[in-house]
């Protein structure tokens, strides 16, 4: 039998597989992913969410935490930003105060 964490990644991979425009069943894995400590693949379906819509501020949020557990700090503090900018990648310079919370880690 399988287990809920097997079960639900199979659903949401086979909801994604019927409409690759999912963004939701994108964040939903990823979030999945990430606490099957599969960071490197949460943060591909998070991208995927974040690329479906990127105005969701909680895609890049999580997207800048997995980043953070991978290692990747010049990637977190961008998704930061975009986060602060309400989804709009590229927007303002990063602050003191992101640039000591991303120290911290």
């Amino acid at each position: 039998m399988e287990d809920n964490t097997a079960t639900g990644e199979r659903l949401l991979r086979n909801a994604i597989r019927t409409d690759p425009k999912l963004a939701d069943a994108y964040f939903e894995l990823g979030r999945l992913l990430e606490k099957k400590d599969s960071c490197k693949g949460a943060v591909v379906a998070y991208t995927h969410a974040v690329d479906l819509d990127p105005k969701e501020a909680k895609y890049h949020y999580r997207l800048l935490f997995a980043y953070r557990k991978i290692g990747e700090r010049q990637k977190a503090q961008d998704e930061l930003r975009t986060f602060q900018h309400g989804g709009e990648r590229n927007a303002g310079s990063t602050s003191v105060c992101t640039v000591n919370w991303l120290a911290r880690s």
